[in-house]
């Protein structure tokens, strides 16, 4: 009998550890949450910002450090943007990829490379 309640608390105590292992590894993981910065030019500056509720905003200085607030998605590789623009929905979808405190968009073909703030 007291072979039983061993095996069922080492049971128990393996469930507990390999949980708890797979939250430890699970905040480690990159996200897109955060502000990121990206420069084209001295004048041009576009920087995004993801919250954790799927919201964000997007600012562009050629236009007058105009700030376009959006929701977003992420499936798989793809993140969709959906920013109201002159009372319309515009979804925009983009291959993306994170490197440490780089987020790489793919926008009309071409890699752009956002800084993390």
């Amino acid at each position: 009998m007291n072979n039983r309640v061993s095996r069922k608390i080492l049971a128990v105590l393996t469930i507990l550890v390999l949980t708890f292992s797979l939250i430890a590894c699970g905040s480690k993981k990159n996200t897109v949450v955060g502000a990121w910065l990206q420069s084209n030019s001295s004048e041009v500056k576009d920087e995004y910002t993801f919250n954790a509720d799927r919201t964000g905003t997007y600012t562009n200085t050629i236009y007058s450090m105009s700030t376009i607030d959006f929701t977003y998605t992420i499936e798989g590789e793809t993140i969709s943007i959906v920013m109201k623009i002159l009372g319309e929905d515009t979804i925009n979808s983009y291959n993306y990829k994170l490197d440490g405190d780089t987020l790489t968009m793919t926008i009309d073909g071409k890699d752009v490379a956002f800084q993390k703030k």
